[in-house]
């Protein structure tokens, strides 16, 4: 999203991470199939294809939740943050820690929000001018976990026998 233009928000297919108050990038994943979930690793990846080649910045990458209905928000109420270093071509971000906080916290949908700090650097990958279509930037968040441990059919049967016997020998006491 680009900052507002009369008051208006501005919107393009840009996976921007441009000066500071220039453009901002937002997005949302709903993570509630991992509910209970330990969270092994978690990565956030995506190519900055045009603007300043050969160009570092910081990019801070901010959480919060969200409910499915993507809009305009220049700024979400960050549960948590981390800041990284990016430069063109393929990025990849290691978000496990604030993966594994979210859902630690009850959450369903993970709102994401990147803001770049160097208002000279323009990275960003475009769509609306060049093929590839809006997923031009390939931005993914790949989650490695371990399911929920559910308790094997015969630990369920040694406990329901266990509290029969119990409330038996409480009955005759």
């Amino acid at each position: 999203m680009y900052n507002e233009s009369n008051g208006v928000p501005a919107w393009a297919h840009l996976f921007g991470l441009e000066g500071a108050t220039y453009s901002r990038t937002i997005g949302q994943v709903d993570l509630s199939a991992l509910a209970g979930a330990t969270i092994n690793s978690a990565t956030f990846t995506f190519e900055l294809l045009d603007g300043c080649a050969s160009c570092t910045q910081d990019v801070q990458f901010s959480y919060f939740a969200e409910d499915g209905a993507l809009g305009y928000d220049w700024a979400p109420a960050s549960l948590g943050s981390a800041v990284y270093s990016v430069s063109d071509g393929a990025n990849s971000l290691d978000v496990t820690s604030l993966v594994s906080a979210f859902l630690a916290g009850g959450g369903d949908w993970f709102g994401f929000h990147l803001q770049g700090s160097v208002a000279s650097h323009w990275t960003y990958s475009y769509a609306a001018v060049y093929e590839g279509g809006p997923d031009r930037a390939l931005v993914r968040l790949n989650v490695d976990y371990s399911p929920a441990a559910v308790p094997e059919p015969a630990t369920l049967l040694l406990l329901g026998t266990g509290l029969v016997l119990g409330y038996r020998r409480l009955r005759r006491a």
